[in-house]
């Protein structure tokens, strides 16, 4: 768990974690409200044996600040859980007057989200008063794949502004 409390912004960057056997990972992230941050960032794989994955990021800043998100997976894999097991993502962006409050996004053809099996539920809820860019979910490239018998569920909500405000915004 982590919270960002200066000018560093994000409450938490990854590179890689993996577990074996039925190890979960779960993080929370939030980020600072001094700047526009990012609450959970991915730059690294993160993977399981088939365990379940559980990852929830709440974005800063602070009045007109711009790009914050709840949860950016920017280009890499999130993976593993198989039959039985869920992949969680749960991202909300913040409330600001400038551009981009993103609850999730996956960003560039790398950003692949899936599971051998397990069900996906996807939540992403863009920030509030925002000017233009509140979105819920953005699939900005990369994929989201369940196997077998998984199921995948997206759920977004936009924020309340006059610019874009799209729940799930697919590209």
């Amino acid at each position: 768990k982590g919270v960002a409390t200066t000018n560093v912004n994000h409450g938490v960057t990854t590179n890689v974690l993996s577990t074996t056997g039925s190890g979960t990972i779960t993080v929370q992230g939030t980020a600072a409200t001094t700047a526009g941050g990012w609450g959970f960032q991915a730059n690294g794989a993160i993977t399981t044996a088939g365990g379940s994955i559980s990852l929830t990021g709440v974005g800063g800043g602070a009045a007109t600040d711009s790009n914050s998100r709840g949860i950016m997976i920017n280009n890499v894999a999130v993976s593993g859980p198989a039959a039985g097991s869920t992949l969680t993502l749960h991202g909300t962006g913040a409330s600001t007057t400038g551009n981009i409050a993103v609850g999730v996004e996956l960003f560039q053809a790398g950003a692949q989200v899936s599971t051998t099996g397990g069900d996906i539920a996807i939540t992403g809820i863009g920030g509030a008063n925002s000017s233009q860019f509140s979105m819920g979910f953005v699939l900005n490239s990369g994929s989201v794949s369940a196997g077998g018998a998984g199921k995948i569920n997206l759920t977004g909500t936009g924020g309340a502004n006059l610019g874009a405000t799209y729940g799930i915004w697919l590209l």
